[in-house]
């Protein structure tokens, strides 16, 4: 059986889960079994931009449609009999032979932070191809439970967690800390970015400033997620290139991440593989992932985050010992690691397939005579 990656997050701005995608693209890659399964292809829609570098797989540009339209009738029609790795929530509901990744059930757990249509569309399409998918994946054992809670999925999926080393090769070697409070990711509801406005409210006149990053997709997130008033130690920088990213955690002096429900929370390991101590909710999944490696804090309390907050500012060993935790929690993550169970999740599947092939009864035919 032919293998091929759904490309279309090649296609689009990068989210979170498009960055998730490519580090497994690559790291898978490099692990790829090309003398026992040849060369595998990522498909992408024609007027795709960006490219990707691969050692054992070629992008193909196949159809002429882009975006959903692409994903629902090119990439079906012109693999036909591929296994599709789909590590972007959706897939090609026509098409059987999917695994497909889907991080999370936050539609479902807080749906005030999207689209009227984008909730219609994925909660008609995730049990869907979930329940035709070979096998579905997901990112932590919190959004497992979720999935399943919510009848998405009629069994367990596998779990593998992301990784969060790819982007050290960015760091710069010598950093220094400017005092700044920082918040990265879109404005949806769920991640809270009120509670940091509120926050930074608390801070004006201290000479704390307090920096937000990230950009937000209005397809998708149905408004801004905060209601507070600017203050003065508060600015927006928009979308960051990922050089800009790794500058903001290394200059940073901690990141706040109160976001009510994820299905991974990416953005706090990030920041702690540059040294940058974190403050977080104290919702899963970020308590089974975090560990104690962070402080945490009540999503709903803003006292409780002043208080996090004023214990890790005013303490130097509480700032040491937060850096040097999060960068000893953040070792556990790895592309390479989860790329490996991915590959093996592929292989097993196609394997499966060629056993049963092998054993297919044959058919003949007799002529009328």
């Amino acid at each position: 059986m032919a293998f091929t990656v759904n490309g279309r997050f090649l296609s689009r701005p990068m989210t979170g889960v498009d960055r998730v995608a490519e580090n497994i693209l690559l790291r898978m890659d490099a692990q790829w079994p090309v003398e026992k399964l040849g060369r595998y292809k990522v498909a992408v829609p024609r007027e795709t931009q960006r490219s990707i570098t691969l050692q054992n797989g070629d992008m193909v540009r196949i159809g002429h449609r882009s975006g959903l339209a692409w994903e629902q009738l090119d990439l079906p029609s012109a693999c036909k009999a591929d296994l599709i790795f789909n590590p972007c929530n959706t897939a090609p509901l026509r098409h059987k032979n999917n695994i497909v990744t889907i991080h999370d059930a936050n539609v479902m757990d807080y749906p005030a932070s999207y689209s009227r249509g984008f909730r219609a569309w994925y909660k008609l399409l995730l049990p869907r191809i979930a329940r035709r998918a070979k096998a579905v994946i997901t990112v932590s054992e919190f959004s497992a439970d979720r999935l399943l809670h919510h009848g998405v999925v009629n069994t367990r999926p596998i779990v593998i967690s992301n990784g969060c080393d790819h982007l050290e090769e960015r760091a710069q070697s010598q950093t220094k800390r400017d005092g700044s409070v920082l918040f990265v990711g879109s404005p949806a509801a769920h991640k809270n970015l009120d509670m940091f406005i509120k926050l930074a409210a608390k801070y004006e006149g201290r000479d704390v400033p307090f920096l937000v990053a990230g950009a937000r997709s209005d397809s998708v997130f149905s408004h801004s997620g905060t209601s507070a008033p600017h203050p003065k130690n508060l600015k927006f920088l928009g979308r960051v290139s990922e050089q800009q990213l790794v500058d903001l955690y290394q200059s940073a002096q901690v990141l706040l991440f109160p976001s009510f429900v994820e299905g991974f929370g990416l953005t706090p390991l990030e920041a702690q593989s540059f040294g940058c101590p974190v403050i977080s909710s104290n919702r899963e999944p970020m308590t089974e992932l975090l560990s104690d490696s962070v402080l945490y804090g009540d999503p709903d309390d803003l006292a409780d985050w002043e208080t996090a907050l004023n214990s890790l500012l005013s303490s130097d060993q509480t700032w040491a010992n937060l850096s040097q935790g999060g960068l000893e929690n953040a070792k556990r993550f790895t592309w390479a690691n989860a790329a490996q169970q991915y590959l093996s999740v592929i292989v097993d599947e196609i394997s499966a397939d060629s056993r049963q092939t092998a054993h297919a009864p044959s058919v003949s035919r007799v002529s009328a005579v």
